[in-house]
């Protein structure tokens, strides 16, 4: 049986590609995605939420994001992993 970070090493996945990857019913899928203990990133809400998992990038998990508001001025967007 797959495990949800086998799924979602490739790439985003709906609750519905989750459960029918993992054989599992919808109410366990929320336990096993909280088992992996912030290894997993929710996006969006409802019927639109998607699956990711989560990647260091340059070996950081965490690291702010910045964004351009006009030219030669940068603002702080929030922080990504």
């Amino acid at each position: 049986m797959n495990n949800v970070e086998q799924v979602l090493r490739s790439g985003l996945a709906t609750s519905h590609q989750l459960i029918a990857a993992l054989c599992t019913s919808q109410p366990t899928l929320p336990r096993r995605i909280r088992a992996l203990a912030g290894a997993v990133l929710t996006l969006g809400k409802g019927k639109a939420t998607r699956y990711a998992l989560r990647r260091g990038v340059a070996g950081e998990r965490q690291f702010p994001l910045y964004r351009v508001e006009r030219p030669g001025c940068r603002g702080i967007a929030g922080n990504a992993g």
